[in-house]
């Protein structure tokens, strides 16, 4: 078995392609395994400069990129949910 992943979506309020991203997301993830907090891309300077037009923004448990809604240099989204939805 292994251990769960913990993913940090960052978003706005009232962002609304961030609470679709963050439902479509979860809807199609395994119930377990992945545990996805979610913080406010103003909560720090960093975040806000680096991904603050990017929202949403998934980054991984070390702070890396996954996915932004702008594509650059990150995994897309289905490549990163095949991960999770493929059996061994």
């Amino acid at each position: 078995m292994t251990a769960a992943v913990e993913w940090l979506l960052l978003t706005r309020p009232g962002c609304h392609l961030c609470e679709e991203f963050l439902q479509s997301l979860s809807g199609r993830l395994p119930s377990q395994g992945v545990h996805i907090r979610t913080a406010c891309v103003d909560d720090r300077a960093e975040w806000k400069s680096v991904y603050g037009r990017r929202i949403p923004v998934l980054l991984d448990g070390a702070g890396h990129l996954l996915y932004s809604a702008d594509g650059g240099e990150a995994t897309s989204l289905e490549q990163l949910l095949h991960v999770f939805t493929t059996s061994d």
